[in-house]
């Protein structure tokens, strides 16, 4: 039988054991080192003995816990293959030793040696790589297009053909819309040049063209061909193009879709025709395409451009001299990791990549921390599907990308709980034609599996979408968009697409898109470009199971948000400002859809902050409501309506029209003050981390409730106000005398002059008439009490004097909200003998004996009046949320002490009392009338204890007071104090006779 001493050893020898057999490496982890200057035949566990190359460390066996440093400064050339795997918890690491850069892993070569083939072009000596297609050449630092034509800058574009031509004999209205299959609302004689011919269904909208201006096909209806489509999927035609040339061989680089550049080899040129290969049967849908022509060494004819024989393997440049500072990417992919599990990758840079950076499959727990991925010909970090196996918890972190061709983080959805935090994306797909072909890439991040977390991620400058998801649980917060769509369009700063086929939606559930910030303000207007082809949040076909709050969005050429087809959606407390429409809703295939409590400001007339269409399909099938919804323009064009059925119109409804004819937005408001120009508008945001403030200047600012904003403003990290400069309101006002008085005072004492509102208001001004001089002038606005000024409500800074005479107007430091009724004194003082206006009059002025010295002190002082007034006054604004005056009287609910005592000073065991506001006061007496509130004796903390000056049966009143000076009714309770019988026993030693006085006794 085992003794517990013997169990106990036995338990531990097993522990250790399964210890070593489960995670055999654990005890026994190794530090390689790997230098440019090391030697492969060294061991590598020490920096005095490194290896040399990536080669070597890919041939290496690792065990879990194992790390691999790199030199920081140090650059190794090549690819890094991951063979090992780590366990959970201790994974293998490769990061970095030593100090400064980090050290660099490169697919680059420098290009030297060349050979002159005339007319300024450069052709390598030898081959510079094994690659067949050269995705990214670096020349002197900057990522440089390869040769074009047109050059850099410029397109060439599709011609517009008569296909598919109907002539027009009925003439309806001047809208320029389609409104029956027979009947269209353009002149008589005009022709139709529709895009295709074929069915369209309602809901579904063909963007055509007449005269060049967009309209849309509404009904359902069969459109035969009468014309001849000369543009087809397989060939265009372009009266920009040379017809004695000939670019057979050549790349054509075109957008036949808005969101997707496609590189097409082309096969033949006829005239002004080209013929190119297209494996996807793309329909033309419009006739602005734009194109360029690229990959062929005719096209060099500027500086630095390029182009790569994938036969011959040789670079050739145009270049007025010998080209220097030439890099080629030779290596396909930096590091690769497949069926690897739990591999840390940090404190890397990698550059040069021809197609990934970093390329993950099959893998999971892998983490890519604190990396700078740069100058890459495809995608920084790519998460390959590999044989349909997913992975899972993938942990992108606090890195760097830029210069990246195609996209610069493309996960794809079979990866599983993806994070992808604090990195900063930059210059992304920056180059028409450098993308890969036949994906809608130039995104900044592409992360599409389930449970995905994406947040406190900067992107700024992408050629398409900012950030684009797909699936359920997924989080994208926190984050910070700035500029896509720079070369495609149809795209989001934030995008999402389920399927194209209603029938095979998938059913999403718990994603919850918050808390970011989307502009959208420097988009390049090229020809040919869409105008409304970018949305700040684009819920596209099918979404579902969304969460959409406190994101604010700006794009003055775009729209905010954009729906097409989506249910079980709440979006709500998101603010839209600046954008052409604010809220999108498209397509009849709508359900379970609340907005509720958003705020959307659209700037001009081009603007609208909603937009329905279908309405008659969509207005039944949301809940909008609480939100703030108006224009500067004009608020009759808050709701732009498309109504399809029963017959086309496009009304414009103010909110008041919404609200009538559909009963939606009832609760909702327009913007509480009009304004004279779209510049009083501003939206200040902060994308940072810490709450930070910001300084409004010497303008009074209201935000979009009304309320005063203080100054300075303080946001907390990602979030926004819209707030509205006074000086663009309709509603600025003066009280006092504004007259220009006769008579001059130069004395220097502080003055003051009453004025009483009728009217609610906020206070952002004082104006005094003054002769001009030097020095400063401080002012004031001050409560009254019994007829004089009493405590500051408002000052203003210390200003300079005007040199001339005239009206000086100084904004207070805060504003001063005053009630209807309310008397307050505008109040000032001049440092220098400053002639102001004044008359004999009433009500008259308040004079202190004190001057510039004495300032603008909290309390006015003493004062005395005189039936003088002078030229001043104030200005204010109304108050679209005034004070409400509190006259709600706190509630004591709680008094308790005891019944007897034995001492003058009796404990309180409790004390509670509450308020609509809040209680700041508390007093005991032992009197039942209700004490001054001006008293002394109210103390900001609970008493716990009270005293007597004698003994008896006492009563104690319990008194509360608010903020507003309001004092409560009292609960009184009683005690009997009952104070003990001292006796005292007198012994006195004295012999003999006498008298005296005896002390001591009490």
């Amino acid at each position: 039988m085992l003794t517990n001493n013997k169990k106990t050893f036995l338990f531990f020898v097993s522990l250790l054991i399964a210890f070593f057999f489960v995670a055999p490496g654990l005890a026994n982890a190794t530090t390689y080192y790997v230098s440019s200057s090391g030697n492969d035949s060294n061991n590598g566990t020490s920096i005095n003995t490194p290896w040399q190359t990536l080669t070597k460390v890919s041939n290496t066996d690792l065990l879990p816990g194992d790390e691999i440093q790199f030199k920081k400064g140090d650059i190794f050339y090549g690819s890094l293959t991951i063979k090992s795997s780590g366990v959970e918890g201790n994974p293998i690491t490769y990061g970095s030793y030593g100090s400064g850069n980090k050290p660099m892993i490169t697919g680059f070569t420098d290009v030297t040696d060349w050979t002159n083939k005339g007319n300024n072009i450069w052709e390598s000596t030898e081959a510079v790589s094994t690659i067949d297609t050269m995705n990214i050449v670096v020349i002197n630092d900057a990522n440089t297009p390869m040769g074009r034509t047109p050059n850099l800058g410029g397109y060439y574009y599709f011609n517009r053909e008569t296909y598919n031509v109907i002539s027009v004999s009925d003439y309806l209205s001047d809208k320029s819309l389609i409104t029956t299959s027979e009947n269209y609302s353009i002149k008589t004689g005009e022709k139709v040049y529709l895009n295709l011919s074929g069915d369209y269904y309602d809901g579904y909208h063909a963007i055509t063209r007449v005269n060049d201006k967009q309209f849309y096909i509404a009904k359902v209806f069969t459109v035969t061909a009468t014309g001849t489509a000369k543009n087809s999927s397989n060939n265009i035609k372009s009266s920009y193009l040379n017809i004695n040339d000939n670019w057979k061989d050549a790349e054509l680089a075109v957008n036949l879709e808005q969101w997707m550049t496609r590189r097409l080899p082309i096969i033949n040129q006829s005239g002004d025709t080209l013929t190119f290969t297209n494996t996807k049967n793309t329909t033309i849908l419009s006739d602005d395409i734009k194109f360029i022509i690229q990959n062929d060494i005719r096209t060099l004819d500027q500086q630095n451009e390029w182009y790569y024989n994938q036969n011959t393997k040789k670079i050739s440049i145009y270049s007025a001299t010998q080209p220097i500072n030439i890099k080629v990417s030779t290596v396909a992919y930096l590091v690769n990791i497949k069926s690897k599990d739990n591999i840390t990758i940090k404190d890397i840079e990698f550059t040069g990549s021809n197609d990934r950076a970093i390329s993950v499959s099959m893998s999971n727990n892998i983490t890519i921390d604190n990396c700078d991925i740069n100058y890459g010909g495809a995608v920084g970090v790519y998460g390959s599907p590999g044989n349909w196996v997913g992975s899972d918890n993938l942990t992108i972190s606090n890195s760097t990308f830029e210069q990246l061709n195609n996209g610069a983080i493309s996960i794809h959805r079979l990866f599983t709980n993806t994070t992808v935090s604090n990195n900063t994306i930059t210059n992304i797909g920056s180059i028409y034609g450098a993308n890969t072909s036949g994906e809608s890439g130039l995104y900044g991040i592409k992360a599409e599996g389930s449970g995905t977390t994406i947040e406190y991620n900067t992107l700024k400058n992408l050629g398409y979408s900012g950030i684009v998801w797909f699936g359920s649980n997924v989080n994208i917060r926190y984050n910070y968009v700035e500029n896509f769509n720079r070369i495609n369009s149809d795209g989001g700063g934030i995008y999402t697409f389920n399927t194209a086929n209603w029938l095979t939606r998938q059913d999403w559930s718990g994603n919850k898109i918050y808390n970011n910030i989307i502009i959208n303000d420097a988009v390049v207007r090229e020809p040919g470009h869409h105008l409304t082809g970018e949305m700040g949040i684009y819920f596209d076909y099918a979404t579902n199971g969304v969460e959409c709050y406190n994101n604010t969005i700006s794009l003055p050429l775009g729209y905010g948000i954009y729906t097409t087809a989506f249910y079980n959606m709440d979006i709500h407390n998101n603010t839209v400002y600046d954008g052409v429409y604010g809220m999108s809703f498209r397509s009849d295939k709508i359900s379970n859809v609340s907005f509720t409590h958003n705020i959307i400001i659209s700037k001009n007339s081009k603007q609208y902050p909603l937009w329905l269409d279908p309405t008659e399909s969509i207005v039944s099938k949301i809940t909008s409501d609480y939100n703030i919804l108006d224009r500067i323009s004009s608020s009759n064009g808050i709701v732009n309506l498309f109504i399809r059925t029963p017959s086309w119109s496009n009304p414009k409804y103010s909110l008041s029209e919404w609200q009538l004819n559909y009963g939606q937005d009832v609760n909702s408001s327009n913007l509480p003050t009009s304004l004279t120009s779209e510049d009083g508008l501003q939206l200040v945001y902060n994308n940072t981390k810490q709450a930070k403030s910001y300084n409004l200047g010497n303008s009074i600012y209201k935000d979009v409730d009304g309320n005063i904003v203080t100054n300075p403003i303080t946001l907390q990290p990602f979030t926004s106000k819209i707030i509205i400069d006074n000086a663009y309101e309709d509603n600025d006002f003066k009280i006092g005398n504004t007259e220009l008085y006769s008579s001059i005072s130069t004395g220097l004492s502080r003055k003051a002059m009453p004025v009483t509102f009728n009217e609610d208001g906020i206070i952002t001004s004082i104006s005094v008439y003054q002769n001009g001089g030097t020095g400063n002038v401080l002012m004031g606005v001050y409560a009254n009490q019994s007829g004089l000024p009493s405590s500051q409500l408002g000052v203003t800074p210390s200003t300079a004097v005007n040199s001339t005479a005239g009206w000086q107007t100084v904004n207070l430091i805060n504003p001063v909200k005053v009630i209807s009724g309310q008397t307050v004194w505008l109040a000032w003082v001049f440092q220098n003998a400053i002639g102001t206006r004044y008359e004999t009059g009433t009500p008259g002025r308040a004079i202190s004996e004190e001057s510039w010295s004495g300032g603008m002190p909290s309390y006015f002082g003493s004062s005395s009046i005189a039936n003088t007034k002078y030229s001043s006054y104030l200005n204010y604004i109304l108050d679209n949320n005034p004070i409400v005056p509190d006259t709600t009287k706190p509630t004591v609910t709680a008094f308790t002490i005891p019944s007897t005592a034995n001492s003058l000073t009796i404990p309180i065991s409790s004390f509670t009392a509450n308020d609509n506001n809040s209680v700041t006061s508390y007093m005991i007496t032992e009197t039942s009338a209700s004490p001054s509130p001006a008293s002394g004796s109210w103390t900001n903390d609970k008493p716990i204890s009270y005293t007597f000056i004698s003994e008896g049966t006492k009563t104690l009143y319990a008194w509360a007071k608010d903020a507003a000076g309001n004092v409560s009714s009292s609960i009184n309770r009683q005690v009997t104090i009952s104070l003990p019988v001292i006796t005292y026993t007198l012994t006195i030693n004295k012999s003999g006779t006498g008298e005296g006085i005896v002390t001591g006794a009490n």
